[in-house]
């Protein structure tokens, strides 16, 4: 007889996905990962006291509990930034207190993910309109912290 292997997992996904326009210098911080996608405009971008110039298509991830802030250079500066909790990435094994995610496109402007990346974020914008089922939308969530775990952590 082969091995049987029965597999349960009642983890929800739960994010937070917002397209803004950025204005004037915010600080804040939290416990949420922020990925954010700079769409048009010209930002400025502080992350625990580091700077960086962001362009049109840069990404960022800024780690749990970094102090950061954004900062308009140009006028109409638009971002899509994704929220994603931590307690999603413990409840799935991920151990955040072994390191810490390195993307950032201002210091490494080429990776062979960024453009999937790209896409999954405005797939995951789209949902809503193009009337995807809530399995593509877990399964492209899946997808993106995926890469990001694989990739960048």
């Amino acid at each position: 007889m082969l091995a049987n292997h029965n597999y349960s997992s009642t983890t929800n996904v739960n994010f937070d996905l917002l397209t803004y326009m950025i204005g004037s210098y915010h600080y804040n911080w939290h416990e949420q990962l922020e990925l954010l996608w700079l769409l048009k405009g010209h930002v400025e971008a502080n992350v625990d006291g580091e700077r960086f110039l962001l362009n049109p298509d840069d990404l960022i991830l800024i780690n749990t509990n970094c102090g950061h802030a954004t900062f308009a250079r140009s006028s109409d500066c638009i971002a899509m930034r994704l929220h994603i909790t931590s307690t999603f990435l413990t409840d799935q094994g991920v151990s955040l207190n072994h390191g810490a995610f390195q993307l950032n496109s201002v210091t490494v402007p080429q990776h062979q993910d960024y453009a999937l990346i790209r896409k999954i974020l405005a797939r995951l914008q789209l949902a809503d309109t193009t009337h995807r089922s809530i399995f593509e939308i877990n399964a492209l969530y899946y997808r993106l912290i995926s890469l990001l775990l694989q990739d960048f952590f």
